[in-house]
């Protein structure tokens, strides 16, 4: 009998942990790696857009692209720096297109999400990063 619950618990144990999520990476960046879908909001216009982005690791320790940034075409790419849950969009040129960060985004813990605001030649746009 002693033998039958060790192998049900040791089985429980087995089921469970194989149902985990997957762990959160201690190299911050690479939580972000991936396919994003963004739901973005002019805040001028209240018009909505829906696209996708694809984030990579930059060069800088702290950084990570984000390609198809605020839906300009799939080859444009803005370089934003990472702190654990804090998103930092530089005031950079995409293109031709003058982007300038309003407030520092906020990534959820899982990072399954985060938020950014920022202005685009003179409006300001409400992004929500949401992971694929």
């Amino acid at each position: 009998m002693k033998k039958l619950i060790y192998l049900i618990l040791f089985s429980t144990i087995i089921i469970f942990s194989s149902c985990q999520k997957d762990p959160i990476s201690t190299n911050v960046r690479e939580n972000y790696i991936g396919k994003w879908f963004v739901t973005e909001t002019n805040k001028k216009t209240s018009k909505i857009t829906k696209y996708e982005v694809t984030i990579s690791l930059a060069s800088q320790d702290d950084e990570i692209i984000v390609k198809n940034f605020a839906n300009l075409g799939k080859n444009t790419q803005a370089t934003l720096r990472v702190f654990e849950f804090v998103v930092v969009l530089k005031d950079q040129d995409i293109d031709g297109f003058q982007v300038q960060a309003t407030t520092n985004g906020k990534a959820k813990s899982d990072y399954s999400q985060f938020d950014l605001t920022y202005k685009l030649e003179g409006d300001t746009f409400d992004a929500n990063f949401k992971k694929n």
